[in-house]
């Protein structure tokens, strides 16, 4: 082979490589624009999950209290995770004791009518931390209720006055 054919066949090799490439990153998108709503769907059924933990939680609170004779406030007991991993005659130590003030009908009531006494409420009834789920809270004071939204775009509203929780999932508009 005399040296244009050698070049000519590099210049024909390095075109492959390329149109090869530009295959694959044109699979790659093509993916990713289809996998980012299944992406934000997961995110939003997890979301709901701890939404059904919350009303599940609160229908145990209200159990409690009336168990307990109505009082003015409860303790919540929340155990270390790691101890459900844990033998059967191994002790579940108690990592977290947090009191609760309860309306007259055993509702959650706020520690203070602001968006830390949203907060405090959350860690309070979930015995987790809101970061790990990347939650933003807000109280709004004229409808008295916490809300707690995530990036991906669902939102719980915990209300206050009507005693009354409810999950809002906005769907992502794609055009």
């Amino acid at each position: 082979m005399d040296t244009q054919q050698k070049a000519d066949a590099n210049v024909s090799l390095q075109l492959v490589k390329m149109a090869a490439i530009c295959v694959v990153l044109a699979v790659i998108g093509y993916a990713a624009a289809y996998i980012e709503p299944d992406i934000e769907k997961v995110d939003n059924q997890a979301f709901k999950q701890e939404y059904l933990r919350l009303q599940h939680v609160l229908g145990v609170v209200r159990n409690q209290w009336i168990i307990r004779g109505k009082p003015q406030s409860i303790n919540l007991n929340w155990q270390d995770l790691n101890a459900i991993t844990q033998p059967l005659n191994s002790s579940n130590e108690i990592v977290a004791t947090t009191k609760v003030k309860l309306s007259r009908d055993g509702f959650p009531l706020l520690n203070s009518n602001d968006v830390q006494g949203c907060k405090l409420l959350w860690n309070q009834l979930m015995g987790t931390s809101r970061i790990t789920l990347r939650l933003v809270t807000d109280y709004h004071t004229s409808k008295q209720h916490c809300e707690y939204k995530v990036p991906s775009g669902g939102t719980i509203i915990y209300q206050l006055a009507i005693e009354k929780l409810k999950f809002i999932e906005v769907k992502a508009l794609k055009e």
